[in-house]
């Protein structure tokens, strides 16, 4: 049986109350430790408006962009 490869590309997105933190990571073809591609840090949002449509969409430069993602909401009532 063969196993399917994980991501080799990963956006890490970490929303906080002090600031949006994204990092975009890559592994080798050797399968070595993921090395750290770029990194930002974005203003913070406010989830409550974001979810009413009060908030505009983030965007993000080209070199942060990947074709899989991994998000972190922090807090007891977080729900994605």
């Amino acid at each position: 049986m063969r196993f399917k490869r994980g991501p080799s590309d990963l956006v890490a997105i970490d929303v906080a109350n002090t600031a949006v933190k994204v990092v975009r990571l890559k592994r080798a073809r050797d399968g070595s430790a993921p090395t750290v591609v770029a990194a930002a840090a974005l203003p913070p949002i406010a989830l409550p408006a974001a979810v009413a449509g009060g908030e505009k969409p983030i965007t993000l430069a080209k070199n942060l962009a990947g074709k899989y993602v991994s998000l972190c909401v922090p807090g007891k009532t977080a729900i994605v």
